[in-house]
C-alpha cells in the first residue's frame, strides 16, 4: 500500500507543447504500472438491476452458507415503520422481497444465529432480543439484555455453539458479555482496553478481530480477542485507516482474510483512499487497500455508514446493500452490487 499515493496531473497536448507531453506519458507509464503492482489486483463491483424497496443505511444482513438467501434486518430511514423490515434478497434470481416485521423500529443492532437455524436481533435502539424464525416467518422478543445495545459489535464463540460474544455499544462501550441463545442468559466477561463504538467484528477461529478507532479515534490497529479466555492484544502495524463511522467486515472463507469496508472519513485518512476495501490478513496481520473499479465511493467521497456486507463462499463474491454515501452532504442508497474476489486467488499467499 502506498502511505501517500501520488496525484496525477493532466495538461492539454497542443503542438507546441507535444513533444514535452510525450516525455511525460512516458514517464507516467512506468509509474501507473508500479502503482498497480503495490496496490494490488483491482476488483470490479457490479451492480444489479434489483434495487432496495427503499434507500436504507444500516440494515443488518445474515447469511447461511448453505442457502440461496441474504435475510436483511431493520434498517435507519426517516419512517421508523420501515425501519422493522424483514427483506429477502434471493442469489441465484436477484430479486428481493419483505417477508416480516420486527416487533420495533430499530436500527444498528447486531445480527447473529443459532445451530437451529433461527436469526437474532440483538439490541437496535433497545435492549430488546428479537428472534426470527425464518421457517414459519415468525418474530418474537426472547429476552431483555442488561443495556442497550446500539452499536455492539457481536460475534457467535464457534460454529457449534449458540454462544454469541457482545462487545461495546453506547450502553456499556467497554464491555464483553455473552448470551446464551438456548436460555437466553447473560454473563460478563471482560472489559476492553478502549471502548468500542460504532465498530465491526468477524471471528475467525477462536479470535475475534474488531475494527474500531476507539473514543480517541487514534487507534489504527486491530483489537484481537481470545474466545477462550477473553484476553485482548493490538495486533498489526497501525496503518490501518481510523474507523470512526460504522464500518462493515466479511470474513473469506476461501482465501482466510478479512475485508473491511468504510467506517472513515476522507480528511485525517489521507493516506487511506477510499475508493475499495481494506483486507487483513489474521495470520500476518499485515494489510492492504485493494482497489475497486466503479466503487460507488471515489475521491473525497466515504461512507457515512458502510453498506451491509456479506461473503457468499459458493460465488467467491462479497454481496454490498445500501448504505449512506457523504459529499458535501449524506444520500442513503438503495443499491445491491458485488465484487468478485476471484481475482485474488492468484495470490493466496
Amino acid at each position: 500500500m502506498l502511505d501517500n499515493p501520488p496525484q496525477l496531473k493532466f495538461c492539454i497536448i497542443t503542438k507546441a507543447n507535444m513533444s514535452q507531453n510525450s516525455l511525460l506519458l512516458l514517464s507516467v507509464v512506468p509509474f501507473l504500472t508500479q502503482l498497480t503492482l503495490s496496490t494490488g489486483t483491482i476488483l470490479q463491483a457490479t451492480f444489479l438491476q434489483t434495487r432496495l424497496p427503499v434507500p436504507d443505511n444500516c440494515t443488518r444482513p445474515y447469511h447461511f452458507p448453505w442457502e440461496d438467501v441474504i435475510t436483511l434486518f431493520g434498517s435507519c430511514r426517516t419512517n421508523g415503520n420501515q425501519n422493522k423490515d424483514i427483506l429477502r434478497f434471493r442469489i441465484s434470481t436477484d430479486t428481493i422481497e419483505k417477508v416480516g416485521e420486527l416487533l420495533e423500529e430499530t436500527n444498528r443492532g447486531s445480527v447473529q444465529a443459532d445451530t437451529a437455524g433461527n436469526i437474532y436481533y440483538l439490541g437496535g435502539v433497545s435492549n430488546w432480543v428479537q428472534k426470527y424464525n425464518a421457517a414459519q416467518n415468525v418474530t418474537e422478543r426472547v429476552t431483555t439484555f442488561p443495556f442497550n445495545l446500539r452499536d455492539s459489535t457481536s460475534v457467535n464463540i464457534n460454529s457449534t455453539s449458540n454462544e454469541v460474544i457482545v462487545f461495546g455499544g453506547y450502553g456499556i462501550p467497554s464491555a464483553v458479555y455473552s448470551i446464551d441463545l438456548d436460555t437466553f442468559s447473560t454473563q460478563y466477561k471482560t472489559t476492553l482496553p478502549q471502548n468500542i463504538l460504532e465498530a465491526t467484528s468477524v471471528r475467525v477461529g477462536d479470535f475475534a478481530y474488531i475494527f474500531d478507532s476507539g473514543a480517541s479515534r487514534n487507534n489504527r490497529q486491530v483489537m484481537r480477542v481470545n474466545l477462550k479466555n477473553f484476553t485482548t492484544e493490538m495486533v498489526g502495524p497501525p496503518t490501518l485507516p481510523a474507523f470512526s463511522l460504522r464500518p462493515s467486515s466479511v470474513y473469506d472463507s476461501t482465501g482466510n482474510k478479512v475485508y473491511v469496508i468504510g467506517g472513515y472519513t476522507f480528511a485525517g485518512n489521507e493516506g487511506n483512499p477510499t475508493a475499495g476495501i481494506y483486507e487483513f490478513d489474521p495470520v500476518t496481520f499485515e494489510n492492504r487497500f485493494i482497489p475497486v473499479a466503479n466503487f460507488p465511493v471515489t475521491g473525497e467521497m466515504y461512507w457515512g455508514i458502510s453498506p451491509a456486507a456479506v461473503y457468499v463462499e459458493g460465488l467467491d463474491r462479497i454481496y454490498f446493500f445500501g448504505g449512506s454515501l457523504v459529499t458535501s452532504y449524506s444520500w442513503y442508497q438503495n443499491e445491491i452490487f458485488y465484487v468478485s474476489l476471484a481475482p485474488l486467488r492468484g495470490n493466496l499467499g
